[in-house]
């Protein structure tokens, strides 16, 4: 087998030709993340699970509670479209939930759930918690649109 030769870049924007985004992405945030496990402070990030798997966000939200990993309480910050994520955390003063009806409202869930041994996930998609999805009638409004336009499309 003919050995790889090592890539020198002097441009990091030359990094998107050698490796995906989710990498990109990893080495971003894992090394601010240990940065922070070492002094403290706040990591932001939008949409956290895009470029990631589950596992990889799992790991990162686990770090961020483990008080041997991260001894001075540094804090993650993220929003997500995935309520499955809420399974990583405890405790309930800790997730805000951001809804648009008429205007932005930011609700802390221990206000919706008491206790924190419900299970968040499901109160999310039983709709219990509120609706962050868009409506059934949204979506069909949607596709009878998408199907109208395919077929007067000459």
């Amino acid at each position: 087998s003919e050995e790889k030769k090592e890539k020198i870049l002097y441009d990091l924007a030359e990094l998107n030709t050698y490796l995906s985004s989710g990498t990109i992405k990893g080495i971003n945030v894992f090394g601010r993340a240990i940065s922070l496990f070492e002094n403290g402070g706040y990591l932001i990030i939008d949409d956290l699970e895009n470029h990631f798997n589950h596992e990889i966000v799992s790991t990162l939200i686990r770090f961020f509670t483990d008080k041997i990993v991260n001894p001075h309480g540094a804090t993650l910050i993220f929003s997500t479209h995935y309520s499955e994520l809420l399974e990583h955390i405890e405790r309930n003063d800790c997730i805000y939930i951001v809804e648009n009806k008429d205007r932005i409202t930011i609700t802390p869930l221990n206000k919706r759930m008491q206790r924190n041994d419900e299970n968040k996930v499901q109160s999310f998609k039983s709709g219990l918690i509120g609706n962050t999805a868009p409506s059934y009638e949204a979506y069909i409004q949607l596709k009878k649109s998408i199907i109208k336009k395919v077929e007067t499309k000459p």
